[in-house]
């Protein structure tokens, strides 16, 4: 039997008007062309469809960030270029894919101002709110370096941080009420947006088993587990004059919460871009020690 594509009756001219014929030759060709084709098209639209349907090697999720910068770290005199180069930190890391917030101490600024208020009688709640002007002050400085990336204004709750960094800015924070230091901030903050790191830039390069200032022999730790920290820390909280990495209540907030977190000498900038793209840092590590996940963004 003689195999036709359409109805011949259908081709004859006084059936059908100009434009019926053109869409019916157009129609023709296609299926003629389509049957000569069917191999190589088939081939071809499969191809297509598996290539747009293939799921792509799946791209590193954004990494969220939390950067705590000491005061002492960020302007230990008010020098431009020294604030403008964690600002170039911050867009480096901004331009590698990180969502990024940052936490800026008082310094010495604070302790001048807290020592001298502290002379006048002022009660605890002054003086600790003498600080968190301070680390607004050295707030605002770090977002004047940073220009359009992030949010012009000092976020003064892990709200407003919150919402800031949802928006793709970048957000900068001081101190936030009194009897918490910015430690504590960064590490609340940290919880607050589930952030995968916490980074602490300091003027130490991690943390010790003792006060490294105090002239006597102290180990450093390479890797210690949130608790372990909080053991570290303790004693320290409890002497007179000692210097902690961070505070207490920052170390148990990592606790609380699980938090992946680097301590290290910051006084360089580009060692916080290095420990945060590559892992590497001569800094601790803060892991959970049954978190198999741990350190795998690297």
């Amino acid at each position: 039997m003689e195999h036709t594509l359409v109805d011949r009756s259908l081709c004859q001219p006084h059936t059908l008007s100009l434009v019926t014929r053109v869409y019916f030759y157009i129609y023709l060709f296609c299926s003629l062309w389509g049957r000569l084709t069917a191999g190589i098209t088939q081939s071809w639209v499969v191809r297509s469809l598996l290539i747009t349907l293939k799921p792509q090697s799946k791209q590193s999720k954004p990494m969220r960030v939390v950067v705590s910068i000491g005061g002492s770290v960020l302007a230990p005199t008010l020098d431009a270029s020294h604030v403008e180069a964690y600002a170039s930190v911050i867009e480096e890391l901004v331009e590698a894919g990180c969502e990024l917030a940052a936490v800026v101490g008082g310094g010495g600024v604070a302790r001048q101002y807290i020592e001298v208020a502290r002379t006048m009688d002022a009660n605890e709640v002054q003086l600790d709110q003498l600080g968190i002007d301070v680390t607004r002050i050295n707030a605002r400085l770090l977002i004047a370096a940073l220009g359009s990336i992030v949010d012009p204004k000092v976020a003064e709750t892990y709200e407003d941080a919150g919402d800031v960094i949802r928006r793709g800015d970048v957000a900068v924070m001081g101190g936030v009420m009194p009897g918490q230091t910015t430690d504590a901030v960064a590490a609340a903050l940290a919880e607050y947006i589930d952030a995968e790191l916490l980074v602490y830039a300091t003027s130490v390069d991690g943390v010790y088993d003792a006060d490294p200032s105090s002239g006597g022999e102290a180990r450093k730790h390479e890797r210690l587990s949130p608790t372990e920290l909080v053991d570290i820390i303790v004693p320290m909280s409890r002497d007179a004059g000692a210097s902690a990495p961070v505070d207490l209540l920052a170390a148990k907030l990592i606790e609380r919460a699980g938090m992946r977190s680097i301590v290290l000498d910051g006084t360089d900038p580009s060692r916080i871009a290095t420990a945060i793209l590559t892992g590497d840092h001569s800094g601790t590590d803060i892991v959970c020690a049954d978190d198999p996940m741990a350190l795998a963004h690297w």
